[in-house]
């Protein structure tokens, strides 16, 4: 695997961890059960606990406004990019670009490998020179805050994926490694079918591996288990394919009435995890069309493409002729 420089030696630590799109849900799952079971369904106002100051402290310090209904607000085609960085929150190991289309009422989820090969333009390599003194010319994408840093995300590799999609990315969201195990904890746990017996060791990474295939509860520790594991003939495709297949359990737990009682902690554990140009004020306005939301209408993708060694490094190489149906019918449907 190619390494940014010899310094980034001791920091080979993948995490394929999806902190990112966790984030999302946790934040969409707080505030349709807080819409749901505690604003909407409210009948005593003078009793404390229905205030929306119960919620949290964090959301009660935060000024929102009320959500709007659907039929006051234009429709949307609203994409955020949500990154999960590594352990050392250098490298974007996680990149899921979310888009949600009021139209069709669908969240459609692609993920973009992380090894996928990116060729820097001009601008960018100028940009990386004058900015730090030494350019690159081809990366992995997961590589490109390594060099550029993680505030510049939005001129490196969002860039990238603009271009490579042709759409406009209207949000970033930016979370630590750190917040998974407790998030997942914090939800109770997720239940899920592990479809293969998993078994992993590297002393390098501190990873130990050990998972029996079937239905069980995956807790924090076992969840990073479940979502690293990489010993799969697919490589990162396959390991995408686990990943999305947590984040549908994890979805259908974060929705469910029972994270009620446990929204206060979570909110408190994303505030102190996240970097996002997103305000909890617009997440709120965008309640009316999310009130009504069905995981049947929670769709996942992975970006075309295949595994391919160039020279001694192992790339993702997107399929340039499929990439551009594959972006109108998720992007673009029914927008004219």
């Amino acid at each position: 695997m190619q390494k940014p420089s010899k310094g980034f030696f001791n920091f080979f630590i993948n995490s394929f961890i999806v902190t990112s799109i966790v984030l999302a849900l946790i934040f969409s799952g707080s505030i349709w059960a807080y819409q749901k079971h505690i604003y909407v369904d409210s009948t005593d106002p003078s009793d404390p606990s229905n205030h929306p100051a119960a919620l949290t402290t964090a959301v009660a310090s935060t000024q929102v406004s009320t959500p709007v209904a659907a039929t006051d607000i234009e429709e949307v085609n609203k994409t955020v990019a949500v990154l999960g960085t590594d352990a050392q929150g250098y490298r974007t190991d996680v990149i899921i670009v979310a888009n949600y289309n009021s139209i069709t009422g669908k969240i459609n989820l692609v993920s973009i490998p992380r090894d996928t090969r990116v060729e820097w333009t001009q601008a960018q390599k100028t940009a990386m020179r004058k900015q730090h003194g030494y350019t690159m010319s081809v990366t992995k994408i997961n590589e490109m805050s390594s060099y550029t840093g993680i505030d510049n995300i939005d001129n490196y590799a969002l860039a990238y994926i603009e271009n490579l999609l042709g759409i406009q990315i209207d949000n970033y969201v930016i979370v630590s490694l750190t917040a998974f195990r407790e998030i997942v904890d914090a939800v109770g746990g997720v239940y899920i079918d592990v479809p293969i017996d998993m078994y992993y060791y590297d002393p390098i990474q501190a990873l130990y591996i050990d998972l029996k295939a079937g239905p069980q509860l995956l807790d924090g520790v076992k969840a990073e288990q479940f979502v690293r594991y990489r010993s799969m003939p697919g490589g990162d495709v396959d390991r995408i394919k686990m990943q999305q297949l947590f984040l549908e359990a994890f979805a259908d737990k974060v929705l469910s009435p029972s994270i009620i009682l446990k929204i206060p902690n979570l909110i408190q554990i994303l505030f102190s995890s996240i970097k996002t140009d997103i305000s909890i004020t617009e997440i709120f306005q965008y309640y009316g069309y999310l009130k009504d939301f069905s995981l049947d209408n929670l769709h996942f993708y992975t970006l075309p493409g295949k595994g391919q060694y160039i020279g001694h490094i192992s790339y993702f190489i997107p399929d340039m002729a499929a990439i551009e149906d594959f972006s109108k019918s998720i992007f673009f449907e029914h927008v004219e």
